[in-house]
């Protein structure tokens, strides 16, 4: 009898990693495609019209979409570390965390490491808040704060090339 109980508890936790690499990976497809095609639009819009076409809600409908994707394929390795039980208790886990890229690497901790990042630090000029993110390899890039981004005058222009190296 403890064969077929352990074999059950074994059955249990094959069936929890299939449900986390699933829902990780729808996670991670919603984050990769707006930052795909964010960086296919710019290209583009780059070749067409140059730095010249930037204005202030198409680059804040950029960021946005950047941010939501960088969003997204963090979270979805908070989802294979998770130890959830049930999808609610995921919803809840990850509600909590928010928009908030520092909760995020808090709860990444030293996995951050393995998925490329060193560090996200929270900066602000004036009342405007944004995530410097910093990469193995040295490059940094600018996350925006997704509730910022929305809500507030854009203050900071990157030229194109700069988003497009940042969806990169």
């Amino acid at each position: 009898m403890s064969n077929l109980s352990g074999l059950a508890s074994l059955v249990g936790v094959i069936l929890t990693m299939n449900i986390k690499r699933k829902i990780a990976f729808e996670m991670w497809n919603w984050g990769a495609q707006p930052v795909k095609f964010v960086r296919d639009y710019l290209i583009e819009d780059l070749r067409a019209y140059g730095n010249s076409s930037a204005d202030e809600p198409r680059l804040r409908s950029h960021y946005i979409l950047l941010s939501y994707g960088f969003e997204m394929i963090l979270k979805s390795r908070i989802v294979m570390l998770s130890t959830f039980q049930n999808e609610d208790q995921l919803n809840d886990e990850l509600q909590n965390i928010g928009h908030d890229f520092v909760k995020i690497a808090d709860t990444l901790g030293d996995d951050l490491k393995n998925i490329g990042i060193t560090k996200i630090e929270p900066k602000k000029k004036h009342k405007y808040k944004y995530f410097i993110v910093e990469m193995i390899d040295g490059k940094q890039i600018r996350v925006e704060n997704f509730t910022d981004i929305r809500y507030r005058h854009m203050n900071y222009f990157a030229e194109h090339t700069k988003v497009v190296e940042y969806a990169e």
